[in-house]
């Protein structure tokens, strides 16, 4: 996975500026072709029939996630005023460069935008604020899924440019894998985030179920490459000017975000207030709407 972010060292951080603190609506996909063939018997997470299957790269969105991605949101924006409050604040969005997020921002968020634009300009001609058109959109690789199989790794910027033309693809890289692929990734310098360099494949140890017959088709990207991965967006978050950002990402990033304090279904949203220490590296985050947790099934 290799990004064209710029960042820059530790060291240089403003020392006046400890703490960056932001409020984030963050939403889960809807649900996906790869979710739905997870429930199947035999294709569950663990199960010793297993088999990845490679008609699943980069798994869209189901056509129930499709249909149902606006309602889901719509329903919980009308239930709860902190999440339409949030909603209207919104300076930049982040999405995650998998399909299925990109589609969940396509048919379920960027409706609700512009709905929401069209209300405020009913009401306030002078206020454009989140207007999709106006708020810058990147896709961001740094808060893509963990790999677990082959419908966690991506496609070409190339392509994804083509079928989503408003969102924003410079910081995906546009001659290599932006996703992780077994390959060793270490600094690069100051305009580059990450290099990608070529490692021993039998360095690989596999950390999936496995031993029972299950196959993939992809490396599974280790928990450590992961976590280290999320740590440099967390930096990449605190650099930002701005405080109130919508992020469409996945289950484990969202975790991250939250401090793991909640599980997260699908389309699912959730006001956070986060906040990156730099001094210290840590991070702490309150849940500005608590909602009823729900068990996550399978892992996905």
């Amino acid at each position: 996975m290799s990004a064209p972010i710029s960042t820059s060292s530790e060291k240089d951080m403003n020392t006046n500026e400890v703490k960056k603190k932001k409020r984030l609506l963050c939403i889960r996909h809807g649900i996906s072709v790869a979710n739905e063939w997870m429930q199947q018997p035999g294709n569950q997470w663990g199960d010793a029939t297993f088999c990845d299957d490679p008609t699943l790269v980069d798994a869209k969105l189901s056509e129930t996630g499709r249909l149902t991605s606006q309602t889901v949101l719509q329903r919980q924006l009308n239930d709860n005023p902190l999440l339409h409050e949030t909603l209207q604040q919104v300076e930049l969005i982040l999405v995650s460069p998998l399909t299925r997020c990109l589609e969940t921002f396509q048919y379920g968020v960027e409706p609700l935008l512009l709905n929401n634009n069209n209300n405020n300009n009913h009401n306030d001609h002078d206020d454009d604020r989140s207007s999709s058109s106006t708020i810058t959109t990147l896709a961001l690789p740094l808060i893509c899924e963990r790999v677990y199989t082959i419908s966690d790794t991506g496609r070409s910027v190339a392509v994804l440019k083509q079928e989503f033309p408003h969102i924003n693809f410079d910081e995906c890289c546009p001659s290599e894998p932006w996703w992780y692929t077994g390959q060793q990734q270490s600094p690069s310098d100051e305009t580059t985030l990450t290099t990608t360099t070529n490692t021993n494949p039998d360095s690989y140890k596999e950390w999936r179920p496995f031993g029972q017959g299950q196959r993939y088709a992809v490396p599974g990207e280790p928990l450590q490459v992961f976590e280290e991965r999320l740590q440099r967006f967390d930096e990449w978050l605190a650099k930002r000017p701005e405080t109130t950002i919508l992020i469409v990402a996945h289950w484990g990033v969202l975790r991250h975000l939250a401090h793991e304090q909640d599980e997260w279904t699908n389309a699912e949203a959730k006001v956070l207030d986060w906040e990156y220490c730099t001094e210290t590296l840590t991070r702490s985050v309150a849940v500005a709407n608590k909602q009823k947790k729900t068990p996550r099934t399978p892992i996905k």
